[in-house]
């Protein structure tokens, strides 16, 4: 049985566990902030949420999205009044994902969420704070149907992942905050839609709508906390860390999950980019877009790096040296306050990884045992790696060009096969040297992963 298969079997079984239930209403209960967000790389008319929504906020209602991306109020929903503190509860039937609005009394959107329902009817769910990221979150998803992808394969647990609070508020403040948010709905399904590519060119049947089902704990513990009033950053730990041990259920290995965060990752900066006309030094939400989607590929590329040499054997100095070099990488990450200092900060993680230029004093270095005889050979691979990785950026800047029209449009398949398939080149290029590394035996191969793995698409672009 496939592994989207077993995940969707689950599902199932828990909706036959679950139909005692049915009938029963369910609560949703949350609150509304005036607060741009809560995940960091760190009066409101615009329906995006911030300063002044909770007086604003009379009522809530719940929001069914149709196949092509229209919004209709939920049958059997009434919408509830807002309480002087911007608390709310509302009562419905249904187990499916919606958008949750909040209105003013003169009947018009200050801000909105989507809500996850993967648990049974009858039960009390709770929603995350609504603030400018949740807004600028449900915008993008609602834009992602009407732009392309269906509902089932647009991924919101992804989407909450890679939207943070600053890129909302940079959204939000925007001269044409409508142009950024279809801009990233167009962004988010070349990523998610590479993703997908990915998964199937490493041989697994994964896709959105499985880890949409897959990934729907963690982003239900993740409200629990931030409406709990939890530290933001503890919780988003949590939260990822979940989605990890989520994919890693679904049987996506550390390595596969890292050659799909950089696929992604290039799919989604490009997009961006071509929809707004604009990079990332010109324009703050690409910039800081950009940055997270860097963020997300730098945790899952340290990862990936680490299990390859412990799953090789490697002595822990190695092991450690790689460890400190990705914690380096994450503050580095972190604390960048623009895309290029976010690519400084991974051609130094690559550096300390593989070397620059000479493969000696590196992990990498360290790892195969590299002595004054064997020194050029390792060297040689390394150049050839950096050849590679070149032709890569020029087919990638082929790629983008073929998929990305000058009217706007994208054609999300075709940069989806385009990039896997470069990356794939690129990778089959690389470990292509372990031939001529023979001489560090069973190390080779490995020292070929670990190439792979360490350099970030954001270092190359």
């Amino acid at each position: 049985m496939s592994t989207t298969s077993r995940i969707r079997s689950l599902s199932m079984l828990a909706l036959a566990a679950s139909l005692v239930g049915c009938g029963q209403a369910s609560t949703l209960r949350g609150k509304i902030t005036d607060q741009n967000g809560t995940q960091q790389q760190g009066l409101s008319t615009d329906g995006l949420g911030g300063s002044g929504t909770v007086a604003a906020a009379t009522q809530v209602r719940l929001m069914q999205i149709s196949s092509d991306g229209t919004l209709t109020q939920l049958q059997g929903s009434e919408a509830t009044q807002v309480n002087a503190s911007g608390e709310y509860t509302l009562h419905f039937t249904g187990d499916e994902r919606l958008i949750i609005q909040a209105l003013d009394a003169q009947g018009q959107v200050v801000a909105s969420g989507v809500f996850e329902n993967a648990q049974a009817s009858g039960q009390t769910h709770v929603a995350a704070p609504l603030d400018t990221e949740t807004s600028v979150e449900a915008s993008v998803l609602v834009q992602m149907v009407r732009r392309g992808s269906s509902l089932a394969l647009a991924n919101s647990v992804d989407l909450r992942a890679r939207i943070n609070a600053q890129t909302a508020a940079l959204v939000k403040g925007a001269a044409n905050p409508d142009a950024k948010i279809q801009a990233l709905a167009d962004a988010m399904i070349s990523a998610q839609r590479t993703e997908d590519e990915s998964y199937q060119h490493a041989g697994l049947t994964i896709n959105q709508e499985a880890l949409l089902t897959a990934e729907a704990g963690a982003a239900a513990e993740l409200s629990i906390a931030l409406d709990r009033g939890d530290n933001a950053t503890s919780a988003y730990a949590t939260f990822f860390s979940q989605l990890q041990g989520a994919r890693a259920a679904a049987g996506i290995t550390e390595q596969q999950q890292a050659k799909t965060e950089r696929c992604s990752s290039s799919a989604f900066r490009a997009t961006l980019e071509a929809r707004l006309q604009a990079t990332a030094s010109a324009d703050p939400v690409i910039d800081a877009a950009v940055r997270q989607a860097a963020a997300m590929e730098a945790a899952a590329s340290a990862t990936a790096v680490t299990a390859t040499l412990n799953a090789a054997g490697a002595a822990q100095a190695s092991v450690d040296a790689a460890g400190a070099a990705a914690v380096a990488l994450r503050a580095a990450v972190s604390a960048s306050t623009s895309a290029s200092a976010t690519a400084t900060a991974w051609l130094a993680y690559q550096a300390a990884i593989e070397g620059n230029g000479s493969v000696s004093g590196s992990v990498l270095g360290n790892y195969l045992g590299v002595n004054v005889t064997t020194a050029l050979t390792a060297d040689a691979a390394l150049s050839a790696s950096a050849t590679a990785s070149a032709t890569l950026d020029a087919t990638l800047s082929t790629t983008f060009e073929a998929a990305l029209s000058a009217a706007g449009t994208v054609n999300f398949n075709a940069m989806a096969t385009s990039v896997v398939n470069a990356y794939a080149t690129y990778e089959a290029t690389v470990r292509a040297q372990a031939t001529a590394l023979a001489v560090f035996g069973t190390k080779a191969t490995p020292a070929m992963d670990v190439m792979v793995l360490a350099s970030g698409s954001i270092s190359a672009q």
